[in-house]
């Protein structure tokens, strides 16, 4: 899997990048297509994600549609084929038109999920999306949080990873052991107030190491600063990663290193314009054994 960002431009423009080969390529320009009575249109989700069954890596575009003054919504899905340098309308519709999306997409075992919440509500379900079937399915979250609290999803050593931020007390961490088995949501650990710092806002899980993974390496958010910290789960300890040159604020994601090669056309090689957009490699000092040790990646 390559990891890429998205580079928009009113939702006009939507562009996939290889760090490894630090290479951008436009994708084709796709309408969004208003159906009647609708006068507005947000937010507009991306996802990105490899379809194994047909080797071809995909990007998904989900548009809601409402009006201020009316109840009732409406979504539009579009799928653009890397390999094809093509789009198409999703018929498979969105599983209930009274969920919106609350969180980032993450990627896992073939598909793309969302957590999905009606307004004012905390999240109770996620939305999946199958690359190979096209196919839209629903998983139940382990808990129900309150609605005072910041939930998150994750992927954590392949699996989902669902988090309940609880002020800046706690984050509840839940892993789903077994893709698509609701009963396999397993409480994996909690960090406390005190365990990493006075306070803090939310710690992302990122990997575990090699050792019986008893440790996690996060990125922690205190005190209007971003950090790479090692949390041992039993002990409740925390290590800080010393990385030179580091921004105050910045965001970390893991990747697995691929050539893919974003060659023909719209294919844009940043470092022969004013390059806005760094990734930053660093070996850590004991990574997952699913991923490339150059993983670590900052974007700022």
């Amino acid at each position: 899997m390559v990891w890429f960002a998205f580079i928009t431009n009113g939702g006009e423009e939507i562009a996939i990048w290889n760090p490894l080969i630090r290479k951008y390529r436009k994708l084709p320009s796709e309408p969004i297509e208003k159906p009647p009575g609708f006068s507005n249109s947000w937010p507009i989700s991306l996802a990105f994600g490899y379809d194994k069954h047909n080797d071809d890596y995909k990007v998904l575009r989900v548009v809601r549609f409402f009006n201020m003054d009316k109840p009732g919504k409406e979504f539009e899905v579009k799928v653009c084929s890397i390999r094809l340098q093509c789009w198409k309308k999703i018929e498979d519709q969105w599983p209930n038109k009274e969920w919106s999306i609350c969180s980032d997409s993450v990627f896992s075992n073939g598909a793309l999920h969302w957590l999905v919440a009606e307004e004012g509500q905390s999240p109770e379900n996620i939305v999946a999306f199958d690359l190979a079937t096209e196919k839209f399915w629903v998983i139940r979250v382990p808990i129900k949080a309150p609605t005072s609290c910041v939930t998150c999803l994750e992927v954590l050593e392949g699996q989902l990873c669902f988090i309940v931020i609880v002020d800046e007390m706690y984050n509840d961490v839940w892993l789903m052991k077994e893709y698509g088995e609701e009963s396999s949501w397993t409480s994996i650990y909690k960090i406390e107030q005190g365990d990493v710092g006075s306070t803090f806002e939310y710690c992302k899980p990122l990997m575990c190491s090699k050792n019986n993974r008893k440790k996690i390496l996060m990125e922690e958010f205190h005190r209007c600063r971003t950090y790479l910290i090692w949390y041992d789960i039993q002990k409740k300890i925390r290590k800080r990663v010393k990385i030179p040159k580091l921004p105050e604020v910045f965001q970390t994601v893991t990747c697995v290193g691929s050539l893919l090669l974003l060659d023909g056309d719209n294919v844009i090689d940043p470092t022969q314009k004013n390059n806005r957009c760094d990734f930053v490699y660093a070996r850590n000092e004991s990574p997952s054994e699913h991923l490339n040790p150059l993983v670590k990646g900052v974007i700022y």
